[in-house]
């Protein structure tokens, strides 16, 4: 048996919708993880009290075995979860050391170490501050540098080091923004961008954290990969935003947990397999369950926006705290004919068009042949990109009108969608440029190249990222 890592979930993760610390062991078969799990939590509560942390709330802990190891998540406190962390990893290694017959890990230099680090860390205004923005129901965005109360154009932050007392912030200015989480193995990015542009039709600032960076109405203010938690709480930090659009990535979910713990809508695209075998998530139902920790973070009257064909997430449909919200391209599909009877609301395609169905009413919105994303309907994955987000922009707020503009202006070029469905011509050739990274998003590119080709040759150049499985 050995450590893997020891980490700390900032916000909301696949194990609790607190903050943890998180240890993951690998174990051979035959190991026994009941004894090596209750002998680190008992070396963990004895560390906890020599460095002065206290106790671990041992009555929240969490484990999760898997194939090759298990993990176990012990709530923290958020002002010193990172001495916690290294605690933890003190905690695992003496009790692996001493289940293979080897002494306990002496305190010395790792107590002296920590506690200087838990002295640092402490602190009570933090602390405070949390417990009132919560009394409040305001967000509450904390890092090693910054602390931010509120969100965006309501927020107000405070280096880390310089929290004032909970008394003197001025609580009436402060408040959340509309925000979606949108996650999913494939569409995200595209999603997220179309769900950006559909509130900035709507007349508000639209901020988006997505794979290529931070924007704001379009204007990038940080390039690169920001689909984790640090670029979250950047851009809900900026006084500018007025609705937020957070591309999130099961790497920072695994990794870091939410930037923020509740969000008015969550969208999940789909769940395919991609990305398995890392940190213990090894089948597709597993990856569902992390997607659906953005689910989990919708508040009661906020809306999870699902997609009706996909298996994975109709079985985690009934889970959820906020009602449920489908799409799919199909009406006559059953999940979604089931959820309108029984009085829920669904997204599809009628008579060519995007339609809202609630109970009693359909309405209209954009016709499929004006989506110039759906290519006259030949790039199927594109509906449901549409459909998902029109969904998930009608529960942030954004009118229909302001939809159906911004479903008619989203053009599939390199300036509102680069990478992602891309139609050029070259010689008179045409090349189609995707980022289809996975067998499903290639399937499916496919199935749109093959829509636009005929009766020419398809000739298909892929490039695929080096930690993916060779099975077809």
């Amino acid at each position: 048996m050995r450590l893997l890592d020891a980490r700390r979930l900032t916000g909301p993760n696949l194990y609790a919708p607190i903050p943890v610390v998180l240890a993951e062991f690998a174990s051979a078969p035959g190991e026994d993880r009941e004894a090596a799990t209750k002998l680190y939590l008992s070396e963990l509560e004895g560390f906890y009290q020599a460095v002065g942390l206290g106790s671990p709330a041992l009555d929240g802990v969490v484990t999760r075995p898997y194939a090759g190891g298990f993990a176990v998540a012990v709530p923290g406190p958020i002002d010193t979860l990172l001495a916690a962390t290294e605690a933890a990893e003190w905690a695992a290694d003496s009790a692996i050391d001493a289940l293979s017959g080897l002494p306990h890990h002496s305190l010395e230099p790792r107590r002296s170490q920590i506690a200087a680090m838990v002295a640092e860390q402490s602190s009570p205004r933090l602390l405070a501050i949390a417990r009132a923005a919560r009394a409040r129901g305001l967000p509450l965005l904390w890092d090693d540098e910054r602390v931010t109360v509120g969100a965006g154009a309501r927020s107000r932050s405070w280096p880390r080091a310089e929290v004032p007392d909970a008394s003197d912030i001025p609580w009436a200015e402060l408040a959340g923004i509309p925000m979606a989480f949108i996650t999913g193995t494939n569409g995200k990015t595209t999603s997220a961008r179309l769900v950006a542009r559909l509130g900035r039709e709507g007349g508000q600032v639209a901020g988006c954290s997505s794979t290529d960076g931070i924007t704001v109405n379009g204007v990038f203010v940080e390039e690169g990969d920001c689909t984790g938690p640090f670029a979250a709480r950047t851009l809900l930090a900026r006084p500018d935003v007025e609705v937020a659009v957070l591309e999130t990535a099961r790497g920072g979910i695994l990794r870091r947990g939410l930037a923020v713990e509740v969000a008015n809508v969550a969208l999940i695209t789909n769940v395919s397999d991609d990305h398995l075998g890392t940190y213990g998530i090894d089948d597709v139902p597993s990856m569902a369950r992390v997607k659906a920790v953005v689910g989990n973070a919708v508040r009661p009257g906020g809306r999870v926006v699902l997609h009706a064909d996909d298996v994975e997430l109709m079985g985690l449909a009934s889970t959820f705290a906020a009602p449920v919200v489908l799409f799919g391209s199909e009406p006559s599909s059953k999940a979604i004919a089931k959820h309108l009877r029984e009085g829920g609301e669904a997204w599809t395609v009628i008579d060519g068009a995007i339609v809202r169905c609630t109970p009693g009413a359909v309405t209209p919105l954009c016709p499929i042949n004006d989506i110039p994303i759906a290519y006259g309907g030949a790039a199927s994955f594109n509906i449901r990109n549409a459909l998902g987000a029109a969904a998930t922009a009608h529960h942030l707020g954004v009118p229909d009108d302001a939809i159906a503009k911004a479903l008619r202006g989203f053009e599939p070029t390199d300036q509102d969608n680069p990478g992602r469905g891309n139609l050029f011509t070259v010689q008179g050739v045409s090349v189609l440029l995707d980022f289809a990274h996975n067998a499903e998003a290639i399937r499916a590119v496919l199935e749109f190249a093959n829509a636009l080709r005929a009766p020419h040759r398809l000739t298909l150049a892929v490039g695929l990222p080096g930690d993916r499985s060779d099975a077809p």
